[in-house]
């Protein structure tokens, strides 16, 4: 794979893979009401019945209305249209104004994991549960968090764990312009994706590294996990610093809906503290990416064209973009480049 003559792969909706996909934080959904979400193009109605997560595609097998345009009565959800009724399982249960047994009809269904207070709905073929990081026992507090930006999925997915464009995007926020650290990067493949590690960062002295008393880097990670997870890892000198694991899910019309677990060390109530510190920056970051993002999509739609460059420091993109046409490299592949950070 040349690293630095390809071009950036062109990527629709059409061309996403199979696998798990965030579509809401579990507190989002009630027992009363559906909820519509989208993912790949596709519509989905997500509800609650005796507590329990049901997701069907949103389209009732009689004349194709919105299902989450229903209500839920009695634990099932109720078609706006005519009033069929379905069971989370996708069947029929009753039909206003017949005498007899309703037909044998059914709604798509889809399944359904709920981890660390998000919502997972599996698309075709995929792995019996989603990717969680659960490498770091000292690792106490999860939270989710949620954000949107209008780009193709490829590009959100490099822009978390891409380190170059914080240095202008995100100025003495995330990394300080001044360090000029001679950083080495391993990017390794996998059979699920690809790590990227880095040694000799150093400190990266932006206000975030300054808030999580993060003294020295020994090493960061950035994780990309087949077919929309990207991950980043901070880890001093004895332990892990901070994880945030992105969950990037294609919905319509260009547009990413990101879903992220921010995860702290420390005891609970310490780490709880450190969140609610570290969350209004955490907006701010999502909002200067996603400022960055929807410019170049602007600029892409006015000049028509995707057609960019592979850089000599852009040394996750290609694998992301491998991964995702479907023609993953070989497994155990490692590539070394240097950079100042």
């Amino acid at each position: 794979m040349t690293m630095h003559q390809t071009d950036v792969v062109e990527w629709s909706e059409a061309d996403a893979l199979d696998g798990w996909y965030v579509v809401a934080r579990a507190h989002e959904l009630s027992a009363k009401k559906p909820k519509r979400r989208w993912v790949n193009g596709m519509p989905i109605a997500l509800y609650l019945e005796q507590g329990e997560v049901r997701a069907l595609v949103d389209r009732c097998p009689h004349r194709g209305a919105p299902l989450s345009q229903g209500r839920i009565r009695d634990g099932r959800i109720e078609c706006p249209y005519h009033g069929w009724q379905f069971n989370g399982a996708g069947e029929l249960c009753a039909m206003p104004c017949l005498t007899d047994a309703p037909p044998r009809v059914s709604a798509k269904t889809l399944k359904v994991s709920v981890k660390r207070g998000l919502v997972f709905v599996g698309i075709g073929e995929t792995s019996e549960r989603p990717y969680l990081n659960e490498g770091f026992s000292e690792v106490s507090f999860w939270r989710a968090v949620k954000g949107r930006v209008t780009a193709p999925l490829p590009d959100a997915l490099e822009n978390f764990l891409d380190p170059t464009h914080t240095i202008f995007v995100h100025r003495q926020l995330v990394r300080s312009v001044k360090n000029n650290n001679r950083t080495t990067v391993e990017v390794t493949t996998n059979e699920h994706g690809l790590v990227a590690s880095y040694f000799g960062e150093g400190q990266a002295g932006g206000v975030v590294s300054k808030i999580m008393n993060e003294k020295d880097r020994a090493l960061s990670i950035g994780r990309f996990v087949t077919p929309n997870v990207a991950e980043v890892e901070f880890h001093g000198p004895k332990s892990v610093n901070f994880v945030m694991t992105g969950y990037m899910t294609p919905t319509r019309n260009g547009q990413v809906e990101g879903y992220g677990l921010v995860g702290l060390p420390g005891p609970r109530w310490w780490a709880w503290i450190k969140f609610w510190v570290l969350y209004p920056w955490i907006k701010l970051v999502h909002a200067q990416d996603k400022s960055i993002l929807e410019a170049v999509a602007d600029n892409d739609a006015a000049f028509n064209s995707r057609r960019k460059r592979i850089g000599p420091l852009d040394v996750v993109r290609p694998f992301i973009d491998a991964f995702l046409r479907g023609k993953p490299p070989p497994p155990g592949q490692t590539r070394r480049t240097e950079m100042d950070l």
